[in-house]
């Protein structure tokens, strides 16, 4: 079988950057990453013997925006109000604990995890428990909920200071909050996962967790991957061929209660070790009284197995490798319906954004550049449905050597599958194209139907929209490039990056390949 290598581009949370800056009453931490598609800041104050305190978030669709940010008189701002409410606040009462701690972690306790995972979480559970969550959210709460009815310890590295929170951790603005034996009905637990996750992301996944061995024993679900600034939970893997091999669950930003994203572990890449890939959490033991995380290398099940030269360099294929040491049996028929399945959902998931975004911004202020655009248009989530389409069609390649009826049973699938709007229905091949071409507006301010592009109106006036906003946005930029006509703007330094037009003309090209398939229809 011949498999295709997907090369990666490395994700740049890695990358990310933390700043301390000193105040008379404590520190300003900020941290600039990048998570989901997103280009964040977030910035936390820590008083002297409290907890760090997140003070601002904001999110941007591109970088330089955020850059931006950075210089404006919004983040640069008086936080002495901030310091003085947060130095009693966040004060840590000693006497007091969200859970008393009488198991230790050990390789049964995570079998029983393994068990949790498999039998209760599915893609409706946060929107029963009536929780929000964003990309790195999933992971850290479902650990923090299982280790909360067993009674086992729990220690997660805060953003920035690199503080553990941990089940004694228990702050001096929580004392009057009531407690229940359901973790949605207690309000100290509920607090504590809100303040857990506001202070942790993708970034502290990497540092929480250790590469695990390629090992039935080893890769179960709880397992998490971690890559291209985006982390799954392996919520099933079906060994006996009744349904996909492997399935993963996942949220996004910003944090809401949602029905979480399902889909099919088969993108095939290897991930280099400084970027993630299957990793599980870290135990937290005592040392000299003390809450620490346990050493990566002496977590049993420690591997760098999956790191091997031959899988990043495309040698052996890394998915197909996995599933052949789990023993998995593969049934391409499950697999590929599950895909389209997911696909399905990750569209009818936009259509949600286009309204709640639609809502939101009639009432609001979304232009560009102000946290309502950043929040709910959709650059990002429009790119990854050509990704899933992607991944479909190479996966339907891969496996119809396995199953010469795979193609038959696509066709006859890709009849069925069909996703309706307003004005009719798109078929799975012409959702295909709609994407393809870019009819679609992720501008949030656009009316529903121009969002998506129903009907040759729409997709007329969304690409009419999309090429006046660039069109003005690129002439900005050659009017400020006049500084480069006396030779200051030397290729691939600051100037030149920022007053370039390049990704503006591939997008206006890109739109253009749409209005040229729109003429096309028209002249038949």
């Amino acid at each position: 079988m011949k498999f295709i290598l997907i090369l990666i581009l490395f994700p740049q949370f890695i990358f990310s950057k933390t700043t301390v800056s000193n105040h008379y009453m404590g520190n300003i931490i900020t941290e600039t990453y990048e998570e989901d598609g997103r280009f964040i800041v977030d910035q936390f104050i820590e008083s002297s013997g409290a907890m760090p305190k997140k003070v601002l978030q904001r999110r941007f669709t591109e970088k330089n925006k955020r850059e931006k940010f950075l210089k404006s008189k919004e983040f640069n701002r008086s936080l002495d109000l901030e310091f003085i409410l947060a130095s009693k606040s966040y004060q840590q009462v000693e006497d007091k604990k969200l859970w008393e701690v009488k198991n230790e972690w050990s390789l049964d306790w995570e079998k029983k995890y393994a068990d949790w995972v498999r039998d209760t979480i599915h893609k409706d559970y946060f929107v029963e428990k009536n929780l929000a969550t964003d990309c790195a959210d999933v992971l850290f709460v479902l650990r923090w909920i299982f280790a909360r009815a067993n009674n086992l310890p729990v220690a997660n590295q805060t953003a920035g200071s690199g503080r553990l929170i941990t089940q004694d951790t228990f702050l001096n603005k929580w004392k009057n909050l009531k407690r229940a034996d359901a973790w949605e009905e207690d309000e100290l637990f509920l607090a504590a996962l809100e303040y857990l996750k506001d202070n942790v992301y993708t970034k502290s996944l990497l540092k929480d967790g250790y590469p695990i061995a390629l090992t039935k024993e080893a890769f179960r679900e709880g397992v998490f991957q971690l890559f291209d600034n985006h982390v799954r939970v392996i919520s099933k893997i079906n060994y006996d061929g009744n349904g996909a091999p492997i399935l993963k669950l996942s949220s996004t930003i910003p944090s809401k209660v949602r029905v979480l994203q399902e889909e099919v572990l088969v993108d095939m890449k290897s991930i280099p070790k400084d970027f993630g890939g299957l990793m599980k959490f870290r135990w937290p033991i005592k040392k000299d009284g003390v809450w620490v995380l346990m050493a990566p290398e002496d977590m049993p099940w420690y591997s760098d197995e999956q790191y091997q030269m031959k899988y990043q360099n495309g040698e052996v294929n890394f998915t197909k490798d996995l599933i052949s040491k789990l023993g998995i049996k593969m049934n391409p028929k499950a697999t590929l319906s599950t895909m389209m399945g997911a696909l399905k959902d990750y569209v009818l998931g936009r259509k949600q954004i286009v309204i709640d975004g639609y809502r939101y911004c009639t009432q609001n202020n979304c232009a560009p550049g102000t946290q309502g655009y950043e929040d709910w248009s959709t650059p990002s989530r429009d790119k990854r449905v050509l990704e899933y389409f992607s991944d479909i069609f190479r996966t339907l390649e891969d496996l119809k050597i396995q199953d010469p009826e795979l193609e038959e049973f696509y066709n006859e699938l890709q009849v069925k599958t069909r996703f309706s709007y307003s004005g009719g229905h798109l078929s799975f091949q012409e959702l295909y194209e709609h994407f393809y071409y870019k009819y679609p507006s992720y501008d949030p301010n656009d009316l529903p139907d121009v969002r998506w592009g129903w009907g040759e109106q729409n997709k007329l006036t969304s690409l009419d929209l999309k090429y006046s906003r660039l069109l003005s946005k690129r002439k900005k930029l050659v009017d400020a490039a006049n500084i480069c006509r006396n030779s200051t703007c030397e290729k691939n330094n600051e100037d030149w990056e920022k007053l370039n037009t390049y990704q503006i003309d591939k997008e206006l090209k890109e739109y253009l390949r749409g209005t040229l398939k729109l003429c096309s229809y028209g002249e038949m």
